[in-house]
């Protein structure tokens, strides 16, 4: 599933987007390993999930260039929410100068 809402706070909009999963969902320890660059959770030989570790560190850094913000909540064995927000003004700027 996945959700998009704006929300204004101070003199800043901010549009949110989520992605909402249902899956394993990820130990409390682990989450602020996640967006580390070349960081698995998982790095056993034998693991089921394949991959670099390279994934949502450039999605938050790319997020941060733009102004925004990133970030997952999680339980184990119930799912996790990964959301990432971007400053409204950044985008309409951005839309209308093309």
């Amino acid at each position: 599933m996945s959700s998009t809402e704006a929300s204004a706070n101070s003199s800043q909009t901010w549009i949110r987007f989520s992605v909402i999963d249902t899956g394993i969902g990820i130990n409390q320890k682990n989450i602020e390993k996640l967006f580390q660059p070349f960081i698995q959770i998982d790095s056993a030989l034998n693991r089921q999930y394949s991959g670099t570790g390279l994934g949502l560190s450039l999605v938050k850094k790319i997020i941060e260039l733009h102004g925004g913000k990133s970030g997952v909540t999680s339980i184990e064995g119930a799912g996790s929410n990964f959301w990432f927000e971007l400053p409204y003004d950044y985008l309409l700027f951005k839309s209308t100068a093309l």
